[in-house]
């Protein structure tokens, strides 16, 4: 499940003196406190469950009524009891269970027993409580229950969607993941109770259902004027991979990959923007097959567009669900678009293999899920559309999330899970992003064909069961060759040691050897990088970092295991670049005459992503000020002289991040703008040209966009508007990858009549894309009663919940919505609450990072210590501790910056 953005457990940032948490943390702002890493012993990996009664397998039957909104349902769950019980517990949370009975299945079919109910929501737990015990053998347990249709986007919920005709059409969909299948039937709701499922729903005859296997048969049943859809029964798979959706459903056309049946479903009316999914998963399915050396176990393959959705996708085993902008494209979709719905396929079709046939038995390992699909996606995209070059893309992310795993509120990959809460927590940036990053890291230190021998055992030896990390890092040691590395000691910092390295080079005077050679003494120290001015108490972490010294024509891999290392190059000094190839997770810093040196080198001296790697250290270094700001901003001109579409977007998202610091200072800062950008858009133009890659086109929209809002561009501004009256008449008549810059352009610089303009085009809109588009840009506009009217619509059914969050984020993320965002937040919250998912509330804090001054800090810390958030502590704390670098940097780099800016011509 791609986490639309960021959500541990130990948290280190202290606030001032409020207590955040139930339980045993507190913080307070004058102190600091390291947590040492875990130690595997302390993973959980047991249940709350007990692990001696085993189901089997579930006979489901649904009957949802749409019109009160509930469900009634009944199940038969065949166990395998281990030892003699006088009870079983099942996982149920507001469910209401008025049935239960017994009966073994042993040598015949013995008696019903009857079983007395007792419902735990808080623990979120039913016990079936008999009068005598049960002996150990074979047995099946029949409940009935009946639950009600959520609008929390978790387990079983409701969604609607409007016709061309504007009439609203209900659906009945789920989301299991990671322990909402219990809100749908009591269950075994843990990983490692994995089971077969049969399944049978009642539905109107209007309907279509689809589930994890294929329908087996459908009736009529003309008694309550519904039919009756039953499928086969499923391979077994875990309960959070379990997925019914109900509704008015149209299929694109079938396609066939060896034997397997390939479909994407959409709302009806929408099936005409099914294609390039649907082509997309049809060249996914051989290609993982050949890598994972496994087949897909299933007989056909269901991709559906759901209107409401918490996530961006979930790799439900046969049937995946998505958010409607994640899987339902037109031929006019912008770059981005297509980037995004290809990476997301690739993403949880990945999961097909790692996570859905091989699960995680703990929740701390998820890992083994997220990180794997992550780096999978990336994989299969390189190979699918070369010509994006998504290892660049790649090293994107891993910049930004090395800036979040250098603060002390971060948390080891691997990290205890003890309550659903925790389990929500683990789907973060550190699962995702940094055990993506650690695969790539080792996956190039091992070399690919042994990487994907360790990947194939892994999958042959775990197939339809459960493993741990200990597990994967077994077979991959297993395949690592003559060197028999030994994976498990090689990574053990790097997954159970929170945090991620710095790494510094000394270069010492090079020497002249024999036959010519030149060696170079070269010194290299890790610490542990931080952004905030604070040293973390207790032992100093030590990473197994397998560094690449790079220089002319010349390669040396090296791994460093100790705070100091020497280490012989033999090579001359100038230059010499540490993170050869741009995949290690770590942070370099470099002196002020080695960054001289490489920005003098030759052109290809650096490939993109070492670009990205080096120019996201210099820039991360100074923001944290620990190295000069001008050390950057002197650095920034020659990103701004490359030519490469991700170095470049990398310039965009730096230079716009230094806006909230020039307050006072809006022309300097935007003649700032201008001089790093403008060059670069004057060489691309306005216009497409013929034969153009896709990422310049991207690039293009990304430049105008900064420069026609911030940069304050007069020809960009002009441009937009321009545009403006075809973009809202016929879009499709523009370069889509233009599309959100004319939108944003207009807005930024718009007044009541374009705000009025841009809501009817995004109430009438016509794609997914374009309704994202549209909804967005309504929060560009900067004037107090419209940003008022932005965030009031959050409120009302104009906005759907899993999209409100993002649009409040987007306004307290901004400077100019952020204070009536603020208002409006404290004000809601409650509303807000009860709209959204959970899962959501986290991200509207995290939005608060970018808060910039002590009374915002007071204002943040007493509001999150009166609205806790059980899956969200570690959210709050990695956000004070943001806004307290922020701070910092206003305090240490500000005035450097400041005077900078008005010695810009």
């Amino acid at each position: 499940m791609p986490s639309s953005l960021s959500l541990g457990r130990r948290l280190a940032v202290m606030l001032a003196s409020t207590c955040l948490l139930s339980g045993n943390v507190c913080f307070a702002a004058d102190k600091v406190s390291n947590f040492p890493p875990v130690k595997p012993e302390e993973l959980r990996e047991g249940s709350r469950l007990s692990p001696q009664i085993l189901p089997e397998k579930y006979d489901l039957y649904f009957e949802p009524n749409f019109d009160n909104a509930e469900f009634e349902g009944s199940e038969v769950v065949y166990l395998d009891i281990q030892t003699a019980s006088r009870t079983i517990k099942l996982n149920s949370l507001n469910l209401s269970v008025f049935d239960a009975s017994i009966a073994s299945r042993e040598k015949g079919h013995g008696d019903f027993i009857k079983a007395e109910v007792s419902k735990d929501d808080q623990k979120q737990l039913v016990t079936l409580n008999f009068a005598k015990p049960l002996s150990p053998g074979r047995y099946e347990l029949h409940l009935k229950f009946s639950g009600h249709l959520s609008e929390k986007l978790a387990g079983f919920y409701l969604s609607r969607f409007k016709d061309d005709k504007g009439k609203e059409h209900k659906i009945a969909t789920t989301q299991m993941e990671p322990t909402d299948a219990r809100r749908m039937f009591p269950c075994f709701d843990e990983p490692a109770f994995k089971a077969a499922f049969k399944v049978t729903c009642a539905i109107p005859t209007n309907m279509v259902a689809i589930s994890n296997a294929s329908q087996e048969f459908e009736k009529l049943d003309q008694r309550k004027d519904k039919k009756v859809v039953t499928f086969k029964a499923t391979p077994a798979m875990s309960t959070y991979l379990f997925a019914l959706v109900i509704g008015e459903f149209a299929p694109s056309k079938d396609v066939d990959v060896d034997g397997k049946k390939i479909r994407v479903w959409a709302p009806a009316g929408k099936q005409n923007l099914t294609g390039y999914a649907l082509d997309t998963a049809a060249k996914l399915m051989p290609y993982y097959e050949k890598y994972f050396g496994v087949n897909y176990p299933f007989d056909k393959l269901d991709l559906i567009a759901v209107p409401d959705f918490s996530a961006g996708a979930m790799e439900n085993f046969g049937a995946i669900t998505f958010r409607e902008t994640a899987l339902l494209i037109d031929d006019n979709a912008s770059t981005r678009a297509k980037m995004r719905v290809t990476g997301i396929i690739a993403h949880e079709m990945a999961h097909l293999w790692f996570g859905d046939l091989v699960t995680m038995k703990w929740w701390n390992d998820l890992w083994l899920n997220e990180a794997f699909a992550t780096w999978m996606a990336t994989k299969a995209t390189e190979k699918l559309k070369p010509e994006w070059h998504n290892w660049d893309d790649f090293a994107l992310s891993r910049a930004s999330t090395l800036d979040s795993d250098g603060l002390l509120a971060t948390r080891a990959v691997e990290y205890p899970v003890k309550s659903p809460e925790d389990a929500m927590e683990m789907f973060d940036e550190i699962t995702y992003e940094k055990g993506g990053s650690l695969l790539r890291m080792l996956e190039m230190y091992l070399g690919e064909d042994k990487f994907q021998a360790g990947i194939q055992r892994y999958m042959q030896e775990h197939k339809f069961a459960n493993a741990t990390t200990g597990d994967l890092w077994q077979a991959l040691s297993v395949e690592s060759g003559s060197a028999r590395v030994d994976v498990a000691e090689l990574m053990k910092s790097w997954v159970y040691t929170p945090g991620c390295p710095l790494v510094t080079m000394t270069e010492g005077k090079s020497t002249a050897k024999k036959k010519g050679t030149v060696v170079t003494p070269v010194t290299i120290s890790q610490e542990r990088f931080l952004r905030g001015n604070v040293q973390p108490k207790g032992e100093k972490a030590l990473w197994q970092i397998p560094v690449v010294l790079k220089g002319d024509s010349y390669s040396q891999k090296q791994v460093i295991d100790k705070e100091s290392q020497a280490v012989s190059v033999n090579a001359a000094s100038a230059p010499l670049f540490v993170n050869g190839m741009g995949n290690g997770f770590y942070r370099t810093r470099y002196s002020a005459e080695q960054l001289a040196k490489l920005q003098t080198v030759k052109k290809d001296f650096l490939n993109c992503a070492e670009k990205v790697s080096l120019a996201s250290d210099v820039y991360s270094l100074a923001f944290s000020a620990r190295t000069p700001i001008k050390n950057y901003l002197d650095y920034s001109l020659t990103m701004a002289g490359d030519n490469d579409p991700y170095v470049l977007s990398l310039l965009i998202g730096q230079t716009l991040s230094f806006e909230d610091f020039a307050a006072g200072e809006e022309n300097a800062y935007a003649a700032y703008v201008r001089s790093r950008l403008k060059p670069q858009l004057a060489n691309l133009g306005f216009e497409k040209k013929e034969g153009e890659a896709e990422l310049i086109s991207q690039l293009r929209g990304q430049l105008i966009k900064a420069l026609g809002t911030v940069g304050q561009d007069p020809e960009c501004m002009e441009f937009c508007r321009s545009k403006f009256d075809l973009y809202l008449a016929e879009d499709a008549n523009l370069d889509p990858d233009l599309l959100s810059a004319i939108v944003n352009v207009v807005a930024y610089n718009g007044d009541q009549d374009d705000y009025a303009r841009i809501t009817q085009a995004f109430k009438l809109a016509n794609t997914p894309e374009a309704y994202e588009r549209n909804l967005g840009a309504l929060c560009t506009f900067r004037q107090k009663e419209l940003v008022t009217n932005s965030l009031d619509m959050v409120l009302t059914k104009d906005v759907r919940a899993q999209d409100g969050p993002r649009q409040i984020g987007r306004l307290l993320a901004s400077s100019w919505g952020r204070t009536l965002a603020w208002q409006f937040l404290n004000q809601n919250w409650e509303a807000l609450a009860k709209k959204f998912d959970a899962k959501h509330l986290p991200h509207l804090i995290e939005a608060a990072g970018n808060f910039n001054s002590e009374e915002d800090l007071k204002n943040l810390t007493e509001f999150v210590g009166r609205h806790p958030l059980p899956n969200g502590r570690r959210s709050v704390a990695k956000t004070i501790e943001t806004v307290q670098i922020r701070l910092n940097f206003r305090q240490k780099q500000m005035p450097d910056l400041l005077k900078y800016l008005k010695e810009i011509k």
